[in-house]
């Protein structure tokens, strides 16, 4: 695309000996008119894959780096020994992914979507708009009593506009420099922007994270093109993970009927401990998850802690390691966790 999209610049502030950003008001701005293939699709289904993907990919951009087994285990058995505490913060993230995907975390409402990820990782102090200035790279934030203000005008762009993957972008962009809250801001913004795109765009936006950072600059400088453009690849990007984590294809041939039985609940639970994968009580599965483990589809990703040893499906969590992207399976933790898989 060659068409520059233009906003107003962002302004500068005085606010005493400090000089912070004032991002003009986007409510009132014209439709651009430009509009991509896939904003004429229907919405697209986002899974539990690709919004784990999504929340694992997020969360690296902001330095929190846990891999894909360990993110689902703290999502699927949150209780367990071996959840990190950055697991435990991916979960959260996970949590806001699913929370915008259900039209619960809007750009009018966040706020309890926030508060649980803060909660998530332990920073409970941070939850609510904030109260104190905050920069990132060269960009002071609006002074913390302009944040309703702009708040508000953000809600009123995404409720009078279209929903199209420039007005996504633009919205993005100003949430990002509004910078509402003392942390957390990133992960939230694109949580907001996968729930109005139905796509995972961290994946995407993790590989061209330099690209991203100068695509938010631009838009301060008044050019939202590139953003746009770099959005717009996320969530084609986005679309095609999607597909790839709703269509796992498993090696089936001479499985048994116990082990075929096996199979269908590892897709709703492909990680954790094997009496959270198969009832306990259940010979016939039991024998049936065996089978898979002999097959190697189902391997140990934790030393061997007996009952609480921790399992993966590897036709779903290799996809998800795939897209993520990362080089490993699982997260090192006190000496518990495996780390010879990889791919």
């Amino acid at each position: 695309m060659t068409t520059i999209i233009s906003v107003p610049p962002t302004l500068v502030e005085r606010v005493g000996p400090l000089a912070t950003a004032l991002p003009p008001a986007i409510a009132r701005l014209p439709e651009t008119g430009i509009t991509y293939p896939f904003d004429r699709v229907p919405p697209q289904r986002m899974g539990f894959g690709a919004a784990l993907v999504e929340a694992v990919t997020s969360s690296r951009i902001e330095g929190i780096d846990v891999s894909v087994t360990q993110a689902a285990l703290a999502i699927l058995q949150p209780r367990y020994a071996l959840v990190t505490d950055a697991g435990r913060a991916v979960a959260a993230n996970f949590h806001a992914v699913t929370d915008a995907l259900a039209g619960i975390a809007r750009y009018d409402d966040h706020r309890a979507a926030h508060d649980r990820l803060m909660k998530g990782q332990h920073t409970p102090a941070f939850a609510g708009f904030r109260e104190t200035f905050v920069r990132v790279g060269d960009h002071v934030a609006p002074a913390p009593r302009r944040v309703w203000e702009l708040m508000v005008d953000l809600a009123e762009f995404t409720s009078s506009h279209q929903s199209t993957v420039v007005n996504a972008a633009l919205a993005h962009a100003q949430f990002e420099t509004i910078h509402p809250y003392a942390d957390g801001n990133g992960r939230i913004g694109r949580a907001l922007l996968v729930g109005a795109l139905r796509a995972p765009v961290s994946p995407w936006l993790l590989m061209e994270r330099p690209s991203y950072y100068d695509a938010l600059r631009d838009y301060r400088l008044g050019d939202a093109g590139p953003l746009v453009e770099l959005v717009a690849a996320a969530a084609d990007h986005g679309f095609d993970i999607n597909e790839e984590t709703d269509d796992c294809q498993p090696d089936l041939d001479g499985l048994s009927e116990e082990a075929l039985d096996v199979v269908a609940r590892l897709h709703e639970r492909p990680v954790g401990t094997r009496r959270r994968m198969v009832p306990a009580g259940s010979k016939r599965l039991s024998a049936g998850f065996s089978e898979l483990i002999a097959r190697e589809q189902v391997v140990a990703v934790s030393d061997d802690c007996g009952l609480d040893t921790v399992y993966a499906y590897l036709p779903v969590v290799l996809t998800w390691l795939r897209l993520a992207p990362t080089g490993r399976v699982q997260t090192h933790y006190s000496g518990k966790w495996k780390r010879e898989i990889r791919v």
